[in-house]
C-alpha cells in the first residue's frame, strides 16, 4: 500500500535569548503531490496554530517566546501559610490536592479555573497532619509541582518543594541557557460528522530543539476520498463525478461510466480513492485495459488488501481487537462499501456505491457483529508515522 506522504519543513530562528522568535513554515502534500488544505498544525506547548491553505502552506510565528515561557512556567511556591500560584495568561485549571504517604487523598485545597494573575491560596496544614508527612500536588494546566508537608510540634508544619527542576526561570535568563523544549507539533484533521466537527486524524511530532528542520511521513487516513464521496450522495452511476466537466471529446475526466460492467460498488470505492488522492494503484493501464488504481470486483479488492495492506475477516475482528478506521474497505457478502466512521454506539456508518443503484450514506449495525459483514480491508495505519530531522544536511 502506498503511504500518504506529507512533507513538512520547519525552520525555527532564534534571534536572541531575551527576544527569541519562532517562525514555523511548511508545505503539506499527499502522495499524489496534491496540496492538503485545512490541516490544522498546532504548536501544542504554546497554544499557537494555523490551517494549511489551498497550496498546503502554513506558518506559525511567535515573538518574545522566552518572556512568555518565563512567566508561564513560573513555578508555584509556598510562602508563610499560603500557596502562591501564578497564571500569566488566559484561564487555567488549578488544583491543589493533599495525599498521605500511602497515596490516599486526604484533602482538596482548591480545584477551579483561575484567570491571569498571582493567586494566593491559604492552607491550614495543622488540621490535616494526623500523620507526620503529607504531599501536596499542585497542578496548573499541564504543569505539576510537589510539596512535602512535615509536622513540626503540636500544631505547626513546614513545607518544602521537592519537585526538582521546576523553578521561576529567572536564573535561566541570567545564565543565557537554551530555551526549554517544546512539547510537540500536532497535525490535526477534523471531519463534520452529523453536524459536529470531530477529530478525524491526529499525529504529534515531539520538538526537542528550537532550530530544526523535519521531513514528516504520515500514513494518511483518506479523508478527502470520504468527503468527496459524500458529495455524490443520491447520484447514479451516470452522474457520479459530473462536476469535473467534460473533455472536448464529450467524456468526463476519469469518467466513472467507463469503469464498470453492471454492479459498481467496488469501482466506486476505487474511484473515490483516486479522486481523494489515495489511489490503490498508478494511472498506468493494466492488462485488463483499465488504470491500475481501478480494481474491478470485491474479490479483486480483497486480494489487493491481502497483498498490499491487511484484510481482517469477521472471525478475526474480536481476536485482533480491530476497530475499523475511516476509509477502510468493508466487504458485505457480495457488496462493497467504505467506512465513514464508527458511531458512539459501535455501529459502522458507511458510504456505498450502487446501493439501490445510487450512492448511499447510511448506518449499519455493530462493526464486529452485524449481519452480512464479511471483513474489512485496512486502509490506514499499516505503515505508521515517522519523521526525521534533516537540519544537519
Amino acid at each position: 500500500m502506498k503511504k500518504a506522504l506529507f512533507l513538512a519543513t520547519f525552520i525555527l530562528f532564534l534571534f536572541s535569548i531575551l527576544n527569541a522568535q519562532i517562525d514555523l513554515k511548511g508545505t503539506i502534500i499527499n502522495q499524489a503531490d496534491f496540496p492538503v488544505d485545512s490541516m490544522e498544525v498546532a504548536l501544542k506547548g504554546l497554544g499557537h496554530k494555523d490551517l494549511s491553505d489551498v497550496d498546503g502552506k502554513f506558518q506559525i510565528a511567535v515573538t518574545d517566546i522566552l518572556v512568555q515561557n518565563q512567566k508561564e512556567l513560573a513555578a508555584p511556591k509556598f510562602r508563610g501559610s499560603h500557596f502562591i500560584v501564578p497564571v500569566t495568561s488566559g484561564t487555567k485549571p488549578v488544583s491543589i490536592e493533599v495525599f498521605n504517604l500511602k497515596g490516599a487523598k486526604v484533602a482538596t485545597v482548591i480545584n477551579k479555573q483561575l484567570t491571569a494573575g498571582e493567586h494566593t491560596i491559604p492552607f491550614n496544614g495543622s488540621n490535616l497532619l494526623s500523620s507526620s508527612v503529607l504531599v501536596a500536588v499542585v497542578k496548573r494546566g499541564s504543569d505539576m509541582a510537589k510539596f512535602q508537608i512535615i509536622k513540626a510540634g503540636n500544631s505547626g508544619f513546614m513545607v518544602r518543594d521537592f519537585t526538582g527542576g521546576v523553578s521561576d526561570y529567572s536564573q535561566t535568563v541570567a545564565k543565557s541557557s537554551p530555551l526549554p523544549a517544546l512539547d510537540s507539533l500536532l497535525f490535526i484533521r477534523r471531519l463534520t460528522v452529523e453536524g459536529e466537527a470531530k477529530v478525524f486524524y491526529e499525529f504529534a511530532i515531539p520538538v526537542e530543539k528550537w532550530v530544526d528542520e523535519f521531513e514528516v511521513t504520515l500514513d494518511l487516513i483518506p479523508y478527502e476520498a470520504i468527503e468527496w464521496g459524500m458529495t455524490q450522495e443520491g447520484r447514479s452511476n451516470e452522474t457520479v463525478g459530473q462536476e469535473f466537466g467534460k473533455k472536448p471529446n464529450g467524456t468526463y475526466p476519469y469518467e466513472f461510466q467507463t469503469y464498470y460492467n453492471g454492479a459498481w460498488c467496488s469501482e466506486f470505492y476505487c474511484y473515490c480513492m483516486r479522486i481523494g488522492g489515495c489511489p490503490l494503484g498508478t494511472d498506468d493501464v493494466g492488462s485488463n485495459g483499465y488504470p491500475k488504481w481501478m480494481l474491478l470486483g470485491w474479490n479483486v479488492l480483497i486480494t489487493w488488501f491481502e497483498n498490499n495492506a491487511e484484510y481482517v475477516e469477521r472471525s478475526q475482528i474480536t481476536a485482533q481487537n480491530y476497530v475499523p478506521n475511516p476509509g477502510d474497505f468493508i466487504q458485505l457478502n457480495e457488496h462493497t462499501a467504505m467506512v465513514r466512521y464508527i458511531a458512539d454506539d459501535g455501529d459502522v456508518v458507511c458510504l456505498d456505491g450502487n446501493y439501490g443503484d445510487k450512492v448511499w450514506l447510511g448506518r449499519r449495525g455493530n462493526y464486529a457483529t452485524f449481519s452480512g459483514l464479511n471483513g474489512y480491508g485496512r486502509r490506514s495505519g499499516i505503515t505508521g508515522n515517522s519523521y526525521v530531522s534533516i537540519s544537519g544536511k
